[in-house]
């Protein structure tokens, strides 16, 4: 498989396992305060490969929430501290500093087994608070 496809197979499925986990918009949970599809929100930079396919690392959220904090960096930082406790965020944006264990693609197949392996409950079983 091309590079740049299994990039985005690991993607596809981490994002869907953050949807299926959380179900609603954690940002609006009252489905009337929602506004748009349901996105996989990562808590630091999806930039960062250490952490970009950690199921701690996003969230489910509705389009609107998604662009209104990626948008507002200062209260996003708050509101992951809010909701995962003191120094979340800041533990997670160290975390994601650090090298991964692998390099290109091998890191990328490496993190795909993993999700793929990765037991029903240990998806669903991580709930936010």
């Amino acid at each position: 498989m091309a590079v740049k496809g299994l990039k985005k197979q690991v993607d596809t499925l981490h994002s869907r396992l953050v949807r299926e986990r959380d179900v609603v918009c954690q940002y609006h949970p009252d489905p009337a305060d929602c506004a748009g599809n349901l996105q996989c929100c990562h808590i630091v930079s999806r930039r960062y490969l250490t952490t970009r396919w950690q199921m701690e690392n996003a969230v489910a959220m509705c389009a609107r929430a998604h662009v209104s904090m990626t948008a507002r960096p200062d209260e996003w930082a708050v509101w992951v501290d809010d909701r995962f406790g003191p120094g979340f965020y800041q533990a997670k944006a160290r975390e994601a500093q650090q090298s991964p264990p692998l390099k290109g693609a091998k890191w990328w197949a490496a993190e795909l087994e993993r999700l793929e392996a990765m037991p029903r409950r240990d998806v669903l079983g991580w709930t936010n608070p």
